[in-house]
């Protein structure tokens, strides 16, 4: 029997990144729509969950609604590559209706993935009960 000291192999999750911007030029620096500051916060978190970064996404412009293309290509590479996290810097990144936030969420899942917000609750139980347990029944009252 062959035994060896060599340590056994782990993969490191992997994260995608999705950032949304208006456009730049209207921005202040210290807005946290501008893309690097979102992009600073998601890679930390990328990094405080010890995961690597897999690819990251970028969408410009004030298009609203779960059909927008970037975003529907982002949820196809999503499903492809299967990470283990989507991070984006907050929730409202992906869009400002919690219908399509929670649908976005369920393909996101759906796919292997889980979605994590850098920024909006440290607590990431809330996040999750948020997006679970209340978002359901909002999207009941909402309908």
């Amino acid at each position: 029997m062959k035994t060896t000291n060599e340590p056994e192999h782990t993969t490191k999750p992997r994260a995608n990144i999705y950032l949304r911007s208006v456009n730049c030029n209207q921005l202040r620096m210290d807005d946290p729509r501008l893309l690097s500051l979102q992009l600073d916060v998601c890679l930390r978190k990328t990094t405080k969950l010890g995961a690597d970064k897999a690819e990251v996404f970028t969408e410009m412009g004030k298009a609203t609604g779960a059909s927008r293309p970037c975003l529907q290509e982002f949820l196809c590479r999503v499903a492809e590559q299967k990470p283990d996290y989507v991070i984006v810097q907050r929730l409202s990144r992906l869009s400002r209706n919690w219908t399509d936030v929670l649908d976005i969420n369920r393909q996101i899942e759906a796919a292997g993935a889980r979605l994590v917000s850098a920024d909006d609750l440290d607590d990431d139980k809330l996040t999750r009960w948020l997006l679970n347990e209340l978002g359901p029944t909002m999207e009941r009252m909402l309908t």
